[in-house]
Order: structure tokens, then sequence, then C-alpha cells
């Protein structure tokens, strides 16, 4: 139960966070200019899309899929998308986690050392 807690569950976490940023990158051009009106906040989103849609267009790219994918199978796409961008954030994420850990555990160590030497 401890290692679901700690590795499971937050990889199932970071997935559905970039599953769901993907979904909404898909659709943010077409939210942009529905709501604003405005010519720079759609190119703004258009291009906050693309920035978001990147890993994805590239793993389809290389596995001989064509540009119309995101169009005709969007769920596939987003799904795709959110896994890798998941796994990105979970790497940035465990690293940074471990790195507090262990800067706790350093901490640790230091203060019994001292304690030995004064006591």
């Amino acid at each position: 139960m401890n290692t679901f807690l700690t590795r499971t569950l937050p990889l199932l976490l970071c997935i559905l966070v970039g599953t769901v940023l993907s979904w909404v990158s898909i659709y943010i051009f077409f939210f942009a200019v529905w709501t604003f009106h405005s010519l720079p906040v759609a190119r703004f989103a258009d291009a906050a899309g693309n920035l978001l849609l990147f890993p994805a267009r590239q793993v389809f790219a290389f596995l001989g899929g064509d540009q119309s994918t995101l169009f005709y199978d969007p769920i596939s796409f987003s799904g795709t998308n959110g896994l890798i961008i998941g796994i990105l954030l979970y790497v940035a994420f465990r690293a940074i986690w471990t790195r507090r850990e262990n800067g706790k555990k350093v901490v640790a160590r230091q203060e019994e050392r001292l304690e030995a030497r004064v006591g």
C-alpha cells in the first residue's frame, strides 16, 4: 500500500493532469475565438496549444502518422500526449521530491553528528 501511495498514485495523477491539459489544448483555439473575439488572443491560444501538443505530434510523425490525426481522433491524440506529459511531470516532481527527502535526511545526519561531538 505504501508503494501505491508513493509511486503509483502520483504517476496516475500526473497522467490525468497531462491528459486534461492535452484535451484543453486541442480545443483552446476555438474557445479563445468564441470567448474573446480577438486575433492576438486566438494566436496566443493556438501557440500554447501547439506547444503542449508537441510531444504527441512528434510521436505520431515518428510512427508514420499524418497531421490530421489530431482532428479525426482527438481522444487517442490527447491520451498519447497526456501519457507523455504525465510521465515527464512525474519524473520532474519525483526528482524534486526525492531531493527534498534526501535533504531532510542529510540535515538529520548532520544534527546527529553535531550532537555526538557536543555530547
